[in-house]
């Protein structure tokens, strides 16, 4: 898992306002990958796709208050 870092304030407060936003996140003895949040799914959270093809699913929470997420 990622390092955590400070809440980004570009980050909106309402959930829609997540689609299309660029990201950065850090995952731990990787590197910094940027991402785009493509989806949301109330069970699952935000479908976030990074640059190498890989994806993941993150809270609310997590975008908003850092978990290695910043916004790019």
């Amino acid at each position: 898992m990622g390092g955590l870092q400070p809440p980004c304030a570009c980050f909106p407060s309402s959930s829609m306002e997540f689609f299309g936003r660029e990201l950065k996140k850090s995952f731990k003895d990787i590197g910094i990958f940027t991402g785009k949040v493509v989806d949301y799914h109330r069970t699952t959270g935000y479908r976030v796709e990074y640059e190498d093809g890989d994806s993941e699913d993150l809270t609310h929470k997590e975008l908003v208050r850092g978990a290695g997420v910043c916004c790019a």
